[in-house]
């Protein structure tokens, strides 16, 4: 999630250039099919898992999944809109919307 954030960043500040916005946007993608090959690989180790408490978190955390991606692409989306002011709200956006809140953490998610 940590590398889904930085893939976000960069494509937000490489927005005025093309050439770099499609290698950031590239990157964002590629750190997304890791998670969700990972997230793949959990799900056949779940019915291992002793504790009811994890298996929920899992669960929790991959439905929270696609939220996430949806949030950090529209960011990236918006600094993609104009220049030097999609940048500036691509960037607000992402810290308004998209970093996690301390009740989002309490809860599990970072």
């Amino acid at each position: 999630m940590d590398y889904t954030g930085a893939k976000t960043r960069q494509a937000i500040l490489a927005a005025t250039d093309p050439e770099r916005r499609d290698d950031a946007q590239k990157r964002f993608n590629a750190a997304w099919d890791r998670i969700n090959k990972a997230s793949t690989k959990l799900d056949e180790l779940l019915r291992l898992w002793l504790h009811q408490e994890n298996r929920d978190r899992l669960v929790q955390i991959q439905q929270a999944l696609p939220q996430i991606r949806e949030a950090q692409q529209a960011t990236i989306n918006t600094a993609n809109w104009g220049g030097r002011d999609g940048v500036i709200k691509g960037g607000n956006e992402y810290v308004d919307k998209v970093t996690p809140t301390p009740t989002a953490r309490r809860a599990g998610f970072r």
